[in-house]
């Protein structure tokens, strides 16, 4: 008899060799394949701790975090002082969202073990994800203290800094931090990745945009096999080439890159594009000087691949650029050239709109985001729920002249919140359930475009009300990803991100600036 997976179950004898095809597999990187060997060994191996211990960790790396805590919750009480055992099960409470009870499984174990660096670091992580960065920040210098050769220590910190910056010092200690780390393995294309991030923060575009090209690497996060024949552009003049501009990144990304798009086109004699396909329509009525086409890519043993038209260029392409790689050769002409919405509604879709939200009667319309499509357990700090947003509704309603129209433009199930808005924030919101805010785009950009203001998270919904020219204020937990003038983004100018600075703490203090922006705004 074979399960799923193939592997054999039919006696006790056979267990030792689905525990080596287990780990075979997982040497091959076929976890779920692993997995499937080892649970058909359990019958016999139930006992064996070091046998739970591994298939343990094999559910934490698929994510099946609750179930590996419940393997690590037994074993803890039958080894409690299994030090292995011990720190795994306090980075699974952290994983399964017990961030709190992570930081006092950490402190336990210090207690009795105050010299393992890997104890610090889990608990820094676990302190910021419990909102302790104070104790988070000490927690990663006593590991690098005591580990100077670990890398992950120094990345950690540096994004912890960076996630809690409230001032330049935070993020110069982070470039700091990330050098060190890049020294250590020079050739991780995410070090560079993250490197970039903080000195664009900083205000240092130049170095800033050079070490971004890091995503690239073949081991980067945002590298994708492509079959690309002619050369790449390296900012040599345009005139009279065709560029080919690969896609890549999410959808908010390629919303953002297009005024370098924009400036490229100006330039160049041809520019071919590549988005989203659910892009397309919007950004071929946005652009109409650039020919858009539909990027198409799937994921192949961790790696993107393009497949169809996408693995070459276009027909006659002479150049070819990564979208991402734009603002490096075009930064300055960009941010010192015009300021003109880049996005264009669908004319019909917007008029129809206009109608069917002036029969809700005169008044401030405000469309409202306040959490991700892809919102999970990772980056739920990084959002906050509706009914913390009270300040906010009570500044519109101060100072709107008329009623306030709140406007729901949030993916995913919201009834309940919506449902309770009245009670929980003063002001009823409404929902628009024929419209498809994850695929139609055109739709939710007609939509967005007969709002007056826009208050959201930091979500594709910003990009397309900021790329509208819609006045957009962003509520944002981390500092924004570039260095802002008067509060906005450079490249888009409608948007303003509110996020942590000195005396300006998440969530209150965040909410309460957004607050007092709208009041001025309205106010003028």
């Amino acid at each position: 008899m074979q399960n799923e997976g193939g592997a054999s179950t039919n006696s006790s004898g056979s267990a030792d060799e689905l525990v080596a095809l287990g780990r075979r597999r997982c040497g091959e990187g076929d976890l779920r394949g692993a997995l499937d060997a080892f649970q058909a060994a359990l019958p016999a191996k139930g006992d064996d701790p070091e046998f739970l211990f591994e298939i343990a960790g094999v559910l934490r790396q698929l994510d099946l975090q609750a179930d590996a805590l419940a393997i690590y919750d037994a074993l803890a009480a039958a080894l409690p002082d299994a030090l292995p055992v011990l720190h795994n099960r306090a980075n699974c409470l952290s994983g399964v969202g017990r961030a709190p009870d992570a930081v006092v499984a950490f402190r336990d174990i210090l207690a009795r073990h105050p010299e393992v660096a890997s104890s610090w670091a889990g608990l820094g992580n676990a302190a910021f994800l419990a909102g302790s960065p104070y104790l988070g920040k000490r927690a990663y210098a006593r590991a690098i203290a005591l580990e100077p050769d670990e890398p992950a220590s120094y990345v950690n910190f540096a994004e912890a800094l960076v996630a809690d910056a409230v001032g330049t010092d935070e993020h110069e200690r982070a470039v700091a931090l990330l050098r060190r780390a890049i020294a250590l393995v020079p050739d991780d294309a995410s070090l560079r990745y993250n490197l970039a991030r903080s000195l664009l923060s900083l205000g240092r575009f130049a170095e800033g945009w050079a070490q971004y090209e890091g995503r690239l690497h073949p081991d980067g996060r945002n590298h994708v096999v492509r079959a690309v024949a002619c050369p790449r552009w390296q900012g040599e003049p345009l005139a009279g080439r065709h560029l080919f501009v690969c896609g890549e990144q999410g959808i908010g990304d390629q919303l953002w890159l297009l005024p370098f798009v924009r400036e490229a086109a100006a330039q160049a004699g041809r520019v071919t594009l590549e988005v989203a396909p659910k892009l397309v329509s919007l950004i071929t009525r946005s652009l109409p000087q650039v020919t858009v086409r539909p990027l198409r890519v799937e994921r192949r043993e961790g790696i993107w691949h393009a497949v169809g038209e996408s693995r070459t260029e276009p027909d006659g392409a002479d150049r070819y650029i990564e979208a991402g790689s734009l603002p490096r050769f075009l930064w300055d002409t960009v941010v010192g050239g015009p300021v003109a919405p880049v996005l264009a509604p669908d004319p019909v879709l917007a008029d129809q709109w206009r109608a069917r939200l002036e029969a809700m009667g005169p008044g401030l319309r405000v469309g409202i985001c306040w959490r991700s499509p892809l919102f999970g357990r990772e980056r739920s700090p990084e959002y906050l729920p509706l009914n913390t947003w009270r300040p906010i509704f009570d500044a519109l309603s101060r100072v709107a002249d008329g009623p306030v129209h709140a406007c729901c433009f949030q993916h995913g199930d919201v009834d309940s919140e919506v449902a309770q808005a009245p009670r929980t924030v003063g002001i009823a919101v409404t929902r628009f359930p024929d419209l498809d805010l994850w695929d139609d785009i055109d739709g939710t950009a007609a939509a967005l475009a007969n709002m007056d203001l826009v208050v959201t998270a930091l979500t594709s919904i910003a990009r397309i009300s900021a790329g509208l020219g819609i006045p957009t204020l962003v509520l944002m937990k981390s500092p924004y990803f570039v260095a802002l003038t008067d509060g906005r983004d450079l490249v888009e100018p409608a948007l303003e991100p509110v996020a942590s600075a000195p005396g300006r703490y998440w969530p209150e203090g965040v909410v309460g600036e957004v607050a007092a922006r709208i009041e001025a705004r309205l106010k003028r």
